[in-house]
């Protein structure tokens, strides 16, 4: 009895030893899984962030201002807003043409006198007059803009047009029914007016249109500029 007593005292000890075994070897697998997830998760925020930190501005180009189109700060567009660039009023080269189909009966004469049979003296000829009946067609030389329209004293109804590289045009003698306003735009060829003999200084002269151009302000010959 005593014997197999001692017996069963070695095989409870054995299995308690086997038992606590087992359960250390239980937690060691369920500390190993635990520790792969934590180190798995840790991985992932290193994978995410190193990608976020891999992401640098090299330059940033400003906008001009001038070119941004502006959009509502609280009503974000739905497409990305396009920056579209103005092109330059006339992109073709500044050319000319004559301001009228009639002849030239009276050329520019800035240094030789010239006699004007209205005021019955000898005088310079500062421009170009081009003959043609009441109402014949007048053109603009150049593109450009309206400037100014008035009905002179001396010169009659009269049309000044702008151009680019410092030309101005100046029409004279014109009816009083232009066909341009201020601040129209033109093209070189668009009709203007008509011939009229509206010029006091140039009465007793057939209708005609009398012509002047102007480069930086100064006068100058139009027949050396115009084809």
């Amino acid at each position: 009895m005593i014997i197999k007593k001692i017996k069963l005292n070695k095989d409870a000890k054995q299995y308690a030893i086997r038992k606590r075994i087992l359960f250390v070897i239980t937690l060691c697998f369920v500390f190993t899984a635990v520790m792969g997830y934590l180190v798995s998760i840790k991985n992932r925020f290193n994978a995410i962030e190193v990608s976020n930190n891999s992401v640098k501005v090299t330059s940033i180009t400003p906008i001009p201002t001038s070119k941004l189109q502006l959009v509502s700060a609280t009503e974000p567009p739905s497409i990305p807003a396009i920056i579209i660039e103005e092109d330059a009023p006339f992109s073709e080269p500044l050319t000319f043409t004559l301001p009228s189909a009639g002849i030239v009966i009276t050329e520019f004469s800035k240094d030789t006198l010239v006699y004007n049979r209205t005021m019955e003296d000898w005088r310079v000829h500062l421009g170009v007059d081009f003959n043609g009946d009441i109402g014949a067609r007048v053109f603009a030389v150049a593109n450009g803009f309206v400037e100014k329209i008035e009905n002179d004293e001396m010169y009659g109804v009269s049309v000044e047009i702008s151009h680019e590289e410092g030309y101005t045009s100046r029409y004279c003698n014109l009816q009083e029914n232009v066909s341009v306003s201020v601040g129209d735009t033109v093209k070189k060829g668009d009709i203007i007016g008509g011939n009229s003999n509206t010029a006091a200084f140039e009465m007793s002269d057939p209708p005609h249109l009398h012509f002047e151009l102007y480069k930086d302000g100064v006068i100058i010959n139009p027949l050396e500029i115009i084809n």
